[in-house]
């Protein structure tokens, strides 16, 4: 920073005698006549190194000049020399209690000046040094404190994230045990089921009922649906089990499933079902018939009390990525309980009124996430929902799936 002088007199001789003091220095001089003047040029510009001032001028002298000085915080720290005639012990002490640095008399001695402003100016300038590394060691505590508060929070999101993931791993613990229960007390009931159905097949062939026939042939083709189901959940509750997958046609599935759905409700025939072109995906068929029995199932059942239900299966393509969609007009739920959606054993408010276990999108979760998707949900309450979810269409995508999918969601929602 640049060395300059605020010089106060009101004799413009004084004024020339001291700039000649230091002719040959880089010092910047400011002139003021007047004690006011002085002020006046202090409020506009604060940054001096030094003030050398006359005691005695006419109207406001050198000590009342000082006395206005020291009270703005801006200007106190400046350096003050006053210079004079009349050095008495008083006004010794008055120019000291006003904050003065220095008391000069006169007749100046330019030797003793020139040293005295050059120590001023070095103190001034230390000073100067020291502010700035006041301020830069408070910024750094600063910073210090921000970066001890984000790492305690940090700390903390890491604790609830933990805590998440325990309460998301005693949940699939909870899906799994319950999976391999239900999976495994299915199997006897099924076995007994298909032998009653063989001997109901024979009976149908010694009478020559075909219509029996039929019924029967279509009561085993469940059975063996069932079965197949049944072997795939005992297979799925196992976590060091990688699923089988192949190439399975979408649009086959979509069909079985509304056709079984259509049975269950009695043809169904005032639902307005709309279903576009599905393409095939590499995943597990009979897992993924499920997901697809599950979401239809609940988009049948909880559109069911509306005069014209509608549901709609569509897809999308984005990368390698088939994303599916299942719509319909029902009930639906509201945001407030959208964290619940996934939940084990939770069911949602708006659910009241129909069966359900509270394990289905559970399931359906899972099934999709052991396959390296993402399932997702929106919904309007008694205007529409919408559940979606995404599969890779590659056989040898799989390992980047849940990169894709994620990615893909977050293009879309965030």
């Amino acid at each position: 920073m640049p060395v300059k002088i605020l010089i106060v007199d009101d004799r413009e001789e004084n004024h020339l005698s001291l700039k000649s003091v230091f002719e040959h220095t880089n010092y910047t001089f400011v002139d003021a006549y007047s004690g006011e003047e002085a002020l006046k040029v202090l409020l506009e510009d604060t940054q001096f190194t030094l003030i050398i001032m006359d005691v005695i001028m006419i109207g406001m002298d050198g000590f009342e000049t000082a006395s206005y000085i020291v009270q703005r915080e801006r200007l106190r720290n400046i350096p003050i020399i006053f210079l004079t005639a009349r050095d008495t012990e008083n006004q010794i002490f008055r120019a000291f209690d006003l904050g003065a640095v220095d008391y000069i008399s006169k007749p100046v001695v330019p030797d003793l000046l020139r040293a005295k402003v050059k120590v001023f100016v070095e103190l001034s300038r230390k000073n100067l040094e020291l502010e700035r590394q006041k301020h830069k060691l408070k910024l750094m505590n600063q910073e210090l404190i921000t970066e001890v508060q984000e790492r305690k929070s940090s700390e903390l999101k890491i604790k609830q994230l933990n805590d998440q993931l325990s309460s998301r791993l005693r949940e699939l613990e909870a899906l799994d045990a319950f999976s391999y229960s239900v999976a495994h007390d299915f199997k006897t009931p099924l076995n007994n089921i298909a032998m009653i159905a063989h001997i109901l097949k024979r009976n149908a062939c010694v009478q020559n009922d075909e219509e029996a026939s039929d019924h029967v042939e279509k009561i085993d083709g469940q059975i063996g649906l069932l079965t197949s189901l049944v072997d795939d959940l005992l297979i799925f509750s196992r976590d060091d089990v990688v699923i089988k997958r192949e190439m399975v046609d979408m649009s086959k599935i979509v069909r079985q499933v509304i056709e079984e759905q259509t049975f269950a409700y009695g043809g169904a025939k005032n639902y307005q079902i709309e279903v576009s072109d599905l393409p095939e995906v590499y995943c597990n068929p009979g897992l993924i018939k499920q997901v697809w029995s599950n979401l239809l199932s609940n988009a049948f059942k909880y559109s069911s009390h509306r005069e014209r239900p509608e549901i709609a299966i569509t897809h999308e393509e984005e990368e390698e990525l088939a994303i599916f969609s299942v719509t319909d007009n029902g009930v639906g739920f509201g945001e407030e309980e959208s964290h619940n959606l996934f939940k084990v054993f939770k069911r949602l408010d708006s659910a009241s009124g129909f069966e359900g276990t509270g394990v289905g999108l559970v399931l359906v979760k899972r099934i999709i996430e052991k396959h390296g998707g993402e399932i997702w949900a929106e919904s309007q309450p008694n205007v529409a929902t919408r559940f979606t979810f995404c599969l890779c269409q590659q056989t040898n995508g799989v390992s980047t799936m849940q990169t894709k999918s994620t990615e893909s969601i977050n293009r879309r929602y965030n």
